[in-house]
């Protein structure tokens, strides 16, 4: 086992290939079946797992990653978008190291944030000032405001988190 707790060794001063990115690839998976919708984090550190805004606590983040921290300096390399997966592939164990700590590459800006209690009040005064199921997907949406040649339309709305289609049903 490598040092930095790698379950397969990988060996210094080689590329690690495509299997270890792959591998890192698949214990990265194991982020989604733990995915919450932004308004049922808790308090505290998360992590977005990726472009569709989901994130997990940091709690199951650690979990996850326990155990393969150069996995998971190789994934964020990939995932970043920084690096393309076959950059990666020919890095060697120390190369993704110092190109995870390079100052340039920052992953928290990417990957971390915070939910603090004032999210948590904003999104439960931003659900009382909505009558409930107004954003559901695929409702039905009846609205004064807009003009007819939106009836029928279909509207996306995006509040922290996934957007969300309505369909124009009538305009009053």
């Amino acid at each position: 086992m490598a040092h930095d707790g790698t379950r397969e060794a990988v060996r210094e001063g080689l590329p690690v290939g495509a299997a270890f990115v792959e591998r890192a690839h698949g214990i990265a998976d194991g982020l989604n079946g733990r995915a919450m919708d932004w308004t049922e984090l808790p308090v505290g550190g998360c992590f977005r797992i990726n472009d569709m805004g989901d994130c997990v606590t940091a709690e199951s983040w650690d979990e996850v990653w326990e155990g393969h921290r150069l996995e998971e300096q190789a994934w964020m390399l990939c995932a970043n978008g920084r690096y393309p997966a076959a950059d990666v592939e020919a890095m060697t164990p120390e190369g993704i190291r110092a190109a995870y700590d390079d100052p340039d590459f920052q992953p928290d800006c990417a990957f971390y944030t915070e939910r603090y209690d004032w999210d948590v009040e904003a999104d439960q005064a931003e659900a009382d000032a909505v009558p409930a199921g107004a954003f559901r997907p695929g409702a039905l949406m009846r609205c004064g405001a807009l003009t007819p040649w939106c009836q029928g339309a279909t509207l996306s709305f995006c509040v922290h988190g996934p957007c969300v289609e309505t369909t124009v049903l009538d305009v009053v």
